[in-house]
């Protein structure tokens, strides 16, 4: 690496001063190692994530992408840029605080995010649609889900998990309860068994909320 940077600042010395060559071979040279770095994994992760929408929650995508039956594009309104500036809160905290991130220098760059979320807050405030339309499109979705899984409510492999996900409230309420009476110092260990449980909980519940959509979407078809 250090040969390929020293032949590169050799070709731009002649171009301009010795710290400018070395300050853009040394950028050319970041951007390409975290390149190859990180973009690989972050696309299998992407590849993975829309696969498992298309093929896992069928109706979201024919509601949401879609745009259901009608094929009308869904469209946001003003509350989508309010929820990304929430999001953006706790980081903008962190930028602010954290003396690594040197947020005197670089506050233009730490707060760029802020203007992207007012002006997309301005442009769907203005030319967006109404929170009526919003409010109404939302009802319309939620009511043809439950036409679309009312059918396969009884399905056995519907309800499996739903009676999986009662057992398993049953069982970790149990142990959590009586958890006191066996250990003295239970709190680590019933903090990392709830982590457990309720995030397989959520696995449980996303894998049954698939399991009625294919299922719904198999017996439309």
């Amino acid at each position: 690496m250090t040969q390929w940077q020293t032949g590169m600042e050799s070709y731009l010395h002649p171009l301009m001063s010795p710290s400018g060559a070395s300050a853009i071979v040394n950028t050319g040279l970041t951007i390409l190692e975290h390149f190859f770095r990180y973009i690989p994994d972050k696309t299998v992760s992407v590849s993975i994530a829309l696969i498992a929408v298309k093929y896992g929650f069928p109706l979201f995508e024919q509601e949401l992408i879609h745009g259901g039956p009608d094929k009308a594009r869904v469209r946001d309104n003003h509350t989508s840029p309010m929820i990304l500036g929430a999001l953006y809160i706790p980081v903008y905290l962190v930028f602010l605080t954290q003396e690594i991130y040197d947020f005197r220098s670089n506050w233009i760059l730490w707060s760029a995010p802020w203007l992207v979320t007012l002006a997309g807050y301005a442009r769907l405030k203005l030319f967006g649609p109404s929170d009526d339309t919003v409010y109404e499109a939302a009802l319309a979705r939620s009511a043809r889900y439950g036409r679309a899984l009312k059918p396969v409510e009884r399905e056995p492999a519907y309800n499996f998990c739903r009676h999986l996900t009662f057992a398993m409230l049953v069982a970790s309420s149990t142990f959590i309860v009586c958890l006191p009476l066996v250990l003295r110092n239970f709190s680590d260990v019933a903090l990392n068994f709830l982590c457990v449980v309720y995030g397989f909980l959520l696995a449980a519940h996303i894998i049954h909320i698939a399991i009625a959509q294919n299922i719904s979407v198999a017996k439309t078809e």
